[in-house]
């Protein structure tokens, strides 16, 4: 499962800039008015809304490719793939979730999201343990299928505390150019360090991949344990200190 989760946590990585740039458009627009934020925010979301759909279309059908260039042993990409493919079904809410969650801590609501966050990784876990150990027995699928319906979730709730916080935009539409400029004032001076993060995480796995089963199992563990001890402080921040409408650097 390792390089199904390596494919599709980090490639999602690769578009961070979107919910930071989210934050601080929806901080800046919150002054002149809820609509105005809303406005703000059905860009990034459409922003969001349009790469997660190209990114789940990569996944289902350059899945063995991408696990070809990873040097994923043989035995490992039945298993891998069809980890990547159910993740990367949900690829698009992943992003708007995110994206969502942005807008909310901006508007300085940030126990919804802890909510919300709590609740999916609960779903999440009692998902693993009824579709992968009991009654179903459905192993790498069943993992795979419990973190996208937690995601599913996660998002509808998001979605749903948009409009109670009126920050729901109007409609989502293709973003057009000057739309576009915002996000990618933030994007430009991130590209650098995500990219290079991205091939330096990149390449600890490939070489994980290549030391055999066990060796890419711990790297997982590991890399796993890592990213929640990064993640937590992020809502918590937020809760405790609720001047804040930055987010926690990752």
């Amino acid at each position: 499962m390792s390089p199904g989760s390596v494919l599709s946590d980090y490639i999602l990585y690769l578009f961070v800039f979107l919910p930071r740039a989210t934050t601080g458009l929806v901080a800046r627009a919150l002054p002149w008015g809820r609509p105005k934020a809303a406005q703000r925010l059905g860009t990034a979301l459409s922003t969001a809304l349009v790469l997660g759909t190209v990114l789940t279309a990569v996944y289902v059908f350059a899945t063995p490719l991408l696990l070809n260039l990873l040097d994923v042993a043989p035995e490992l990409r039945p298993g891998a793939g069809t980890y990547v493919r159910v993740r990367g079904l949900v690829a698009w809410a992943a992003l708007m979730q995110s994206v969502a969650l942005s807008g909310l801590l901006a508007a300085k609501d940030s126990l919804t999201p802890l909510k919300v966050v709590l609740f999916a990784a609960l779903l999440n876990l009692l998902g693993d343990f009824f579709l992968c150990a009991w009654p179903f027995h459905w192993g790498i699928f069943g993992a795979a299928l419990a973190t996208s319906i937690s995601t599913l979730m996660g998002f509808r709730m998001m979605w749903r505390a948009l409009r109670r916080n009126r920050l729901m935009p109007g409609h989502l539409s293709m973003p057009k150019r000057e739309e576009l400029q915002p996000l990618l004032e933030y994007a430009k001076p991130l590209s650098v360090v995500i990219l290079f993060r991205f091939m330096s995480l990149t390449f600890m796995a490939k070489c994980a991949g290549m030391m055999g089963t066990a060796v890419t199992a711990a790297y997982q563990v590991c890399g796993g344990t890592r990213r929640i001890q990064k993640r937590t402080p992020v809502i918590l921040t937020n809760v405790f200190n609720p001047n804040t409408k930055q987010s926690c650097e990752d």
